[in-house]
């Protein structure tokens, strides 16, 4: 019986740090069953939207390009360390922090010179034709008001479909509407076609059901679907109902209020989706999400105070989720994937 085995992560800014902290464990226990096979060898496809799509490329980037090296340039240590040691500077303010609150009603709140810079030292000059293995980020495209999927699988199997530099899909599945400007891209010669994008959040923040759906396409014959989804932490409550009664606009758009409206969203369709995986019969379903303090739960909280207490949030995650996820494990030792 063919088993495909996925991987998806959510968006969530600098909260990125609890999916990866988790995989790092993973792929700690999985080094010790075989030290010579790689963490992405387990899994058939990855899918990521926004922090989780720049955790999805980093782990499929590989060493060398155009050279077909089996060898991804990072392991989950050194991506976890990016996040917190850089992770301060993913959200340099465009205006003083006094001027902050005013001008982020009129424009972007951060620059995006530091992250364009580190996206180029992460994911240097690869394309999605030289991912280890298939990949599926998502992206909005703005002037054709339309999803945007950048998909490997498709530009491997045939030369003539159109690529994109890694480093542009990073780009262009983080550019969180508020935060980071929209993106604008252009795909990799001959084709040099420009796209103006902004983050997959605004419709798939949880983009596992997208994931399974291309895993089907990619995988006809397949019986059965083992879904690994990480998440990157939610709160309980967030508004009060005698305050949302009343508000308009502007509240609901408010910067100051992390814009409640694009909040909700994003949380209901990732409820949507767990709720649909669930359901599945032939879908084997492990997610893994942390309860945050909302004080603690901002995408942009880069204080060292604020990383170590999500840190700590995934090491008591995977403490109290141990169980779950070594059978997680299991079944993914126990089926492998289609490269082996």
């Amino acid at each position: 019986m063919k088993t495909v085995n996925i991987l998806s992560i959510d968006g969530g800014g600098i909260r990125g740090i609890i999916p990866i902290t988790i995989l790092h464990y993973l792929e700690q226990v999985l080094q010790k069953h075989n030290p010579s096979k790689h963490l992405f060898e387990y899994f058939d496809i990855m899918g990521g939207t926004s922090t989780g799509g720049l955790i999805v490329l980093g782990l499929g980037v590989p060493l060398l390009t155009n050279a077909q090296s089996r060898t991804p340039k990072y392991t989950t240590k050194s991506l976890l360390n990016i996040y917190t040691e850089k992770g301060d500077l993913l959200f340099t303010r465009v205006n003083k922090k006094w001027l902050s609150a005013i001008s982020s009603i009129y424009q972007y709140k951060y620059s995006v010179a530091f992250i364009e810079d580190l996206m180029e030292e992460v994911y240097g000059d690869a394309s999605l034709r030289d991912a280890l293995l298939p990949i599926l980020i998502t992206s909005y495209d703005c002037e054709k008001m339309m999803p945007k999927f950048f998909k490997s699988y498709p530009v491997k199997l045939d030369p003539g479909v159109e690529d994109f530099y890694i480093k542009d899909v990073a780009r262009a599945t983080s550019a969180a509407p508020t935060f980071f400007p929209a993106a604008k891209i252009k795909s990799c010669p001959p084709h040099n076609k420009t796209y103006g994008l902004v983050d997959g959040g605004v419709f798939a923040n949880n983009p596992a059901m997208l994931t399974v759906l291309e895993a089907r396409k990619m995988y006809p014959e397949a019986e059965r679907f083992n879904v690994l989804s990480l998440g990157t932490g939610y709160t309980v409550k967030d508004y009060d109902i005698k305050d949302v009664q009343s508000w308009g606009v502007y509240q609901w758009m408010s910067p100051g209020k992390d814009v409640p409206l694009l909040k909700i969203m994003m949380s209901g369709q990732s409820d949507t989706v767990h709720y649909t995986l669930q359901s599945l019969d032939n879908v084997n379903y492990f997610r893994f999400d942390s309860l945050l303090d909302n004080k603690h739960a901002g995408m942009d909280l880069v204080s060292s105070n604020n990383i170590k207490y999500l840190q700590k949030t995934a090491i008591e995650s995977i403490k109290r989720n141990k169980v779950e996820i070594h059978k997680c494990i299991d079944t993914l030792i126990k089926t492998k994937s289609h490269k082996e």
